[in-house]
């Protein structure tokens, strides 16, 4: 009898794993902006630009913008080739390069993730949800995205694993997040938030 007590966690674990694999990821429905124990005012001066296309795929809205981003870039470049005075672009173009591909590179797409993610901070995160959040250490690098701050910082890991980008739940980006994380090998619901993990963290 004792045997089978102090097994009988393991026993529960396993079966939860088996239920989890053979559930599919619920599908969220309501994304309107909702007061929970964690976010009580979430207004900021911002508009949410995106949420016009907001039932589009994560990857189609990232390639949107990474061809807007670059349309920008190579403008204010050939711009700034012509006149004396400059106009200087965000940090996040310091490593851009003018392209002119019909198919947006990695480092493209790279650039329009954190451009999502940061409008997605401006317009969701006011500075009353950072106080509330504060046990995540948010910090904001040197582009301007709101990143957590945890125990890692010290591993191997790569930047956006150690100091993931907040992302809040219930919010149409945290639910095209999970979607393109799940869609692409149909992982269960631990891999697939080990996936989100990697860049972002949900929360609210």
């Amino acid at each position: 009898k004792q045997w089978k007590q102090a097994y009988r966690p393991l026993a529960i674990e396993e079966a939860n794993y088996e239920v989890e694999l053979d559930n599919p990821l619920p599908v969220q429905r309501e994304e309107e902006r909702q007061a929970t124990n964690v976010l009580v005012h979430t207004t900021t001066p911002y508009v949410d630009v995106f949420q016009g296309i907001n039932r589009a795929e994560l990857q189609s809205i990232k390639r949107i913008v990474a061809f807007v981003l670059r349309f920008i870039h190579n403008t204010v470049i050939r711009r700034n080739a012509k006149k004396a005075t400059q106009i200087k672009l965000s940090p996040l173009f310091d490593e851009a390069k003018p392209s002119y591909s019909p198919i947006p590179d990695g480092l493209e797409i790279k650039r329009a993730t954190k451009m999502v993610a940061k409008q997605h901070q401006l317009a969701w995160i006011a500075p009353a949800t950072q106080a509330a959040l504060k046990h995540l250490n948010l910090y904001i690098d040197h582009e301007g995205i709101l990143r957590c701050r945890g125990r890692l910082d010290k591993s191997a890991m790569s930047k956006e694993a150690k100091f993931p980008m907040l992302v809040l739940q219930r919010t149409w980006l945290s639910r095209l997040i999970i979607e393109d994380c799940h869609a692409k090998q149909h992982p269960g619901i631990s891999h697939t938030m080990c996936k989100i993990k990697e860049l972002y963290r949900a929360e609210g």
